[in-house]
C-alpha cells in the first residue's frame, strides 16, 4: 500500500481525485491496523522490508522501489506510531518523491559515498538527501534510525527518467475532461410555467397598483411565523383561564408540538416555547394547575437524555441548523446542559455542525464565562477540554483564576490544552504557569508550552527554558530537542551565543562532545541569531567529523547569508 501511494503522489498533483484517493486507502489500512497493534517498526535492507522476521520483497517490475529509496539513503528502521497517518505520512512521501527527484536532476555532480556532492567548479555542500530533507521535520508519530552510507557498501541503483514524469497521463487527463460536462438549457426553451405576462392582455385584469398590492400581502403571509402565531394564542389562553383543565390541555398540546418542531429543525420556535414558559412562571401570581408542568419543560429539554438525542440527530443531519436559531434555543436550556453539550462537541462527526454548534454557544460563554468553567468542572476531559477551546478563542480573562486550577489534570491531552489557554489568556499568572509547563511529565505538553512561549516572545521564560537543555533533553526525541533550541535562540537572542557555542565546539571532560543531535539543534539556533559571534560559532563546525553537525551548520550559515 505505501507503495502505490507513493507512485500515486509521484504521478498525480494534489487535486487530482486519484491522488487524494489513494491517501484515502492508505490512511483507512493504517486505522485498521491500530486496531489491534500501537506501532509497526520496519527494518529496510536493500532487498525489501522486513517486519517480525519476515521479509517482503521489492517489486522486480519496478526499477527503484520504496526500500531501496530509502535503503540507499541510508536508513535501516523506520518506526511508525498510531496517528502518522493524519498528516505526517503524507509530508514523509512528499519528502522521498523530492529527494528522488533532486537525485535526479543533479548535472555535473558527482556523488560521494559519505552523502556529499562535488561540484565541478570546486567547494563542497551538503547534498540535499532523504537524511538531510528528514533532519529538519518535528516528526512526533514517526521515528527513523540510520547509518552513514559509508560505514557500507553503497552501489547507486542506475536510474531511469521514466518513472519521474510528475503530469498527468494523457489517458487520465482525457478521461476526466469527457467526465467534465456543461449542460445549459437553450435560451429559445420555452418556459411550462404559466407566469403573470400570459395574462397581461386580458380584458379584466389588475392593474398594476392591484398587482403590488397582492404581491405585498402574499409575501407577508408566507413571511408570517404561523407556529408562533398559534403558540402566542395558546399561551394567552392559559394565562386567562386559570382553571385546571384548559391549562392541562393546553400543556399537553405544547408537549405534543415539541417532537415535531424539533424535527422539523424550528429551534427559534422551541426557544420562544421556553422564553415564554418562564416568562409566564415569573408573571403568575398565584399556583395553577398546569404551571408546574409548564415549568417542567425546560428542565426535560435540558435533560442529557432528550439533549443527546437532539444533538445526535443534528449529527447525522445532512445541512448544519442556522446558528442564530440554535444560539437562540442553548440560551433558554438549563445551566446543566452547558456540560452535555460539551461533552458531545468532540465526538461529532459532522464538522459543519461542529463548526455551527460550537459558535452558538459562544454568546453563552461570553455572557456567563463563570458558568461555562462550573458546568465542566466535574466532567470527562472531553468536555473540559471543549471548554477550555472557547475560553481560549474568546480570550475570557475573567476565568484565568478558575483555568489555574486545571494545569495539574491527570489527563496530558487537557494539560496540552490548558497550556494553549494561558497563551490566549496571557495574564501574568497564567503565564507564570504556562513556564512551569515546561518541565511537565507529558512530551507534547511540554513542547505546546515551548512554543507558546516562543511566539508570544515571553522572554523571562528563558533561564527555565535553558534548565530544561541542560537537565532534562539529553534523551529527548530530535523534534523536542528542535523546539526548546528555538524556544532559547528566540528569548535569549545574542545572551544566548556563548552557551549555545558551548554546546556545539567545546569538549566535555575526557574529550567528549554533546551527542550529534543536540550539536546539530544548537546549529540551528546560532543560525536563528544570525549575529557575527553566532557566524563564528557556526564556521568552527563546519569541519566537524559529524556528518549531520556539518550540514546543520552549513545551513545554518547559508541561511543567515540569503
Amino acid at each position: 500500500m505505501l507503495e502505490k501511494t507513493l507512485r500515486a503522489t509521484q504521478l498525480y498533483l494534489p487535486n487530482n481525485p486519484m491522488y487524494q484517493t489513494a491517501l484515502d486507502r492508505l490512511t483507512e489500512s493504517f486505522r485498521t491496523f491500530w486496531q489491534t497493534e500501537d506501532e509497526i517498526v520496519l527494518g529496510i535492507t536493500g532487498e525489501g522490508f522486513q517486519l517480525h522476521g519476515m521479509t517482503f520483497p521489492n517489486d522486480p517490475d519496478h526499477s527503484e522501489n520504496l526500500a531501496w529509496l530509502l535503503y540507499r539513503d541510508g536508513l535501516r528502521a523506520i518506526t511508525l506510531a498510531s496517528g502518522c497517518e493524519d498528516e505526517e505520512l503524507v509530508r514523509l512521501l512528499e519528502l522521498i518523491n523530492q529527494a528522488r527527484t533532486t537525485s535526479h536532476k543533479t548535472d555535473g555532480v558527482t556523488r560521494r559515498p559519505s552523502g556529499w556532492t562535488t561540484f565541478p567548479h570546486g567547494g563542497a555542500e551538503a547534498h540535499e538527501d532523504l537524511l538531510t530533507l528528514l533532519w529538519p521535520q518535528e516528526f512526533l508519530h514517526i521515528q527513523y534510525e540510520f547509518v552513514e552510507p559509508a560505514d557500507e557498501e553503497y552501489t547507486p541503483l542506475e536510474e531511469t527518467g521514466s518513472m519521474y514524469n510528475l503530469g498527468v497521463p494523457d489517458d487520465v487527463r482525457a478521461q476526466i475532461e469527457d467526465d467534465v460536462e456543461c449542460t445549459r438549457q437553450p435560451d429559445s426553451e420555452k418556459n411550462p410555467f404559466a407566469t403573470l405576462d400570459d395574462s397581461d392582455g386580458t380584458l379584466h385584469f389588475l392593474d398594476a397598483r392591484e398587482i403590488a398590492r397582492l404581491k405585498r400581502e402574499i409575501d407577508e403571509e408566507y413571511k408570517a411565523e404561523l407556529h408562533t402565531n398559534v403558540l402566542a394564542i395558546l399561551f394567552d389562553i392559559f394565562e386567562t383561564q386559570t382553571y385546571g383543565e384548559p391549562q392541562l390541555e393546553i400543556v399537553e398540546i405544547i408537549e405534543q408540538l415539541l417532537p415535531r418542531l424539533l424535527g422539523l429543525r424550528e429551534y427559534n420556535v422551541v426557544a420562544y416555547i421556553l422564553r415564554e414558559a418562564r416568562d409566564i412562571s415569573l408573571r403568575a401570581s398565584a399556583p395553577a394547575a398546569g404551571l408546574k408542568r409548564l415549568e417542567d419543560i425546560p428542565a426535560k429539554l435540558s435533560s442529557p437524555e432528550v439533549l443527546s438525542g437532539l444533538l445526535q440527530v443534528l449529527d447525522e443531519s445532512h445541512a448544519p441548523p442556522a446558528r442564530d436559531d440554535l444560539t437562540e434555543l442553548l440560551g433558554q436550556l438549563k445551566p446543566e446542559s452547558i456540560g452535555t453539550i460539551l461533552e458531545w462537541l468532540p465526538r461529532l462527526n459532522n464538522s459543519r455542525v461542529k463548526g455551527v454548534l460550537s459558535l452558538a454557544l459562544d454568546p453563552i460563554a461570553r455572557a456567563n464565562p463563570k458558568r461555562l468553567i462550573q458546568s465542566v468542572a466535574s466532567s470527562g476531559p472531553a468536555a473540559l477540554t471543549a471548554a477550555l477551546d472557547i475560553v481560549s478563542r474568546l480570550a475570557l480573562r475573567n476565568v484565568a483564576d478558575d483555568v489555574l486550577g486545571f494545569a495539574s489534570h491527570e489527563d496530558p491531552t487537557v494539560r496540552k490544552t490548558v497550556a494553549l489557554t494561558f497563551a490566549s489568556l496571557a495574564t501574568a499568572a497564567t503565564l507564570d504557569a504556562l513556564t512551569q509547563l515546561l518541565f511537565d511529565d507529558d512530551r507534547e505538553v511540554r513542547t505546546t508550552a515551548a512554543k507558546k512561549l516562543t511566539s508570544i516572545r515571553h522572554v523571562a521564560a528563558c533561564p527555565l527554558v535553558e534548565t530544561v537543555i541542560k537537565t532534562r533533553l539529553r534523551r529527548a526525541q530530535l523534534s523536542e530537542k528542535r523546539i526548546f533550541f528555538e524556544a532559547f535562540a528566540v528569548l535569549g537572542g545574542g545572551s544566548a551565543i556563548a552557551r549555545l557555542d558551548a554546546m556545539l565546539n567545546t569538549k566535555r571532560l575526557f574529550g567528549r562532545r554533546e551527542d550529534p543531535d543536540t550539536r546539530a539543534c544548537a546549529a540551528m539556533a546560532l543560525g536563528m541569531i544570525g549575529t557575527p559571534p553566532a557566524q563564528t560559532a557556526l564556521g568552527h563546525a563546519l569541519n566537524d567529523k559529524e556528518s549531520i553537525v556539518r550540514i546543520a551548520a552549513d545551513k545554518a550559515i547559508r541561511g543567515i547569508r540569503q
